[in-house]
């Protein structure tokens, strides 16, 4: 279910801002090896969203595209997109939010703490984003897992009602040390 609230912002009878903000409430939370979704065991079906986007080039500025090509992926069983190595446009998670399609924010390769904070921050007011991920198929010394650890600190302070993926194709590495 998705809320509106609206905030204005008024000096006697002059308004002089107004905000309004879709947002539905839900509880992403891990139980050992199970991901719940407002206490219910899900299973995340889905797909790996490569930015591939053969008639434009380019992810899509309308809310509509998107939730046709989600309608369709739910037709057939998925409930769950990894955004690999990108960051969807709003309108991408406008669709997901009101089809009920669940995505995993994964961000660009090289970027930093600064950029990850804003990533954080532009996603966390959309209900369908209950991962955020640290990367993909990285070497896992030391100052990457350091890395790794601050950026799920600042998910957690930012936005704790979602999970921490450390890393996409982590291997040989106990994800629940550095994350969820």
């Amino acid at each position: 279910v998705l809320y509106e609230a609206e905030i204005v912002l008024q000096e006697k009878d002059v308004v002089l801002d107004v905000i309004r903000q879709r947002f539905g409430l839900r509880e992403v939370r891990r139980d050992g090896n199970q991901i719940l979704l407002n206490g219910v065991p899900v299973y995340l079906r889905g797909t790996c969203d490569h930015h591939y986007f053969p008639l434009t080039c380019t992810a899509p500025m309308s809310v509509e595209e998107h939730r046709r090509h989600f309608l369709a992926l739910k037709r057939i069983g998925f409930n769950w997109l990894r955004c690999h190595t990108w960051v969807p446009p709003r309108e991408y998670l406008l669709a997901a939010d009101e089809v009920g399609m669940m995505v995993q924010v994964e961000p660009p390769v090289g970027i930093g703490v600064d950029e990850w904070e804003q990533i954080v921050l532009a996603c966390r007011t959309h209900p369908s984003v209950v991962l955020f991920c640290g990367g993909n198929e990285a070497v896992l010394d030391e100052p990457k897992i350091q890395f790794l650890r601050q950026f799920a600190g600042i998910q957690k302070q930012l936005a704790p009602d979602t999970l921490f993926n450390p890393m996409e194709c982590l291997h040989g590495v106990d994800a629940s040390e550095l994350g969820d």
